[in-house]
């Protein structure tokens, strides 16, 4: 649909390198006309080149090539995903700095890996997303060291992100299919992901942690992402 609508749309799909053989396959099996490049396995400025040469409307490539290929940043994109995007959790590598660089009017975040306790993996994550939503990484951490003093905080840092998560666990499976059997398969799923994947926004909280995080996220299975498709 979003292919019809904008034919000279362009979205940059960021993803480790063992899953590109995951989405490649999805692509070929459920949208075998849609038009997919795929940047890895030769040097930047190869990569570089071919990218100028494409005008498909998936581009496919690595962390690592994102980072290399400076086309990429030149580009104004429709939409930017990442998954497993706890790549970029941490503000301070040059790894989340490169990523954060890139612009699009779009962004979605996926990944099935829990927030860890420190909340400044969370803050990471938004500044890609929706930047400025958490504030600057220094009002961030003055927020999260009176937490503990004042608890109520947690409930407003949720109410904050709220509008900008999406969960799907398995109990929504249930609901939705109820005649799907025990144990998930690839026919439950969405047919647009991986085969793992259970849903088509990015997953940014998976489940309750020991910690801090409980009390940001009450319900298992929180997913995050910026806007809804």
């Amino acid at each position: 649909m979003r292919r019809k609508q904008q034919p000279n749309g362009r979205v940059l799909l960021i993803v480790p390198a063992s899953l590109l053989g995951n989405w490649q396959k999805e692509a070929a099996r459920f949208t075998p006309a849609m038009p997919v490049e795929i940047l890895h396995g030769a040097h930047a400025s190869q990569m570089s080149q071919r990218f100028e040469k494409s005008d498909a409307f998936l581009t496919v490539t690595t962390y690592r090539m994102a980072m290399s290929v400076e086309a990429l940043e030149q580009s104004v994109w429709d939409c930017i995903i990442l998954d497993e995007v706890q790549a970029i959790k941490n503000p301070a590598t040059k790894q989340t700095r490169q990523i954060k660089k890139l612009k699009s009017r779009m962004r979605i975040a996926m990944t099935g890996t829990p927030i860890e306790n420190d909340l400044s993996n969370l803050w990471s994550l938004f500044d890609f997303l929706n930047k400025g939503l958490l504030g600057s990484m220094t009002e961030f951490k003055v927020f999260c060291r009176g937490l503990e003093q004042r608890p109520e905080g947690y409930a407003k840092l949720k109410s904050m992100i709220a509008p900008f998560l999406l969960r799907r666990v398995k109990t929504d499976i249930r609901r939705l299919f109820p005649t799907c059997p025990t144990s998930w398969s690839r026919s439950i799923m969405s047919p647009s992901l991986p085969s793992r994947r259970c849903s088509i926004a990015s997953c940014l909280l998976k489940r309750r942690t020991e910690s801090t995080t409980p009390k940001v996220c009450s319900a298992e299975g929180w997913c995050c992402h910026c806007c809804c498709i």
